[in-house]
């Protein structure tokens, strides 16, 4: 609700667990998201990154991420 309620066009969550269950479809076509997520590269982590936009703005054309490695397994 706090995110729908903000209105934005771009929308970034950090430590984001639950995308494909949850985020991905509750702000996906029927609220005008597109989204991408990318894991944690640490393999004892099931989080990662997630951008939202708003398809009416923005459109998709490539990604690419970059992995910050840490020592902590």
């Amino acid at each position: 609700k706090t995110i729908l309620a903000l209105d934005s066009d771009i929308v970034c969550l950090t430590e984001l667990d639950c995308y494909h269950e949850f985020f991905k479809h509750r702000l996906g076509n029927a609220v005008g998201y597109d989204s991408r997520w990318h894991k944690r590269p640490r393999s004892s982590s099931h989080d990662g990154c997630g951008i939202f936009w708003r398809t009416s703005k923005f459109c998709f054309e490539a990604e690419e991420f970059i992995d910050f490695v840490d020592s902590v397994e």
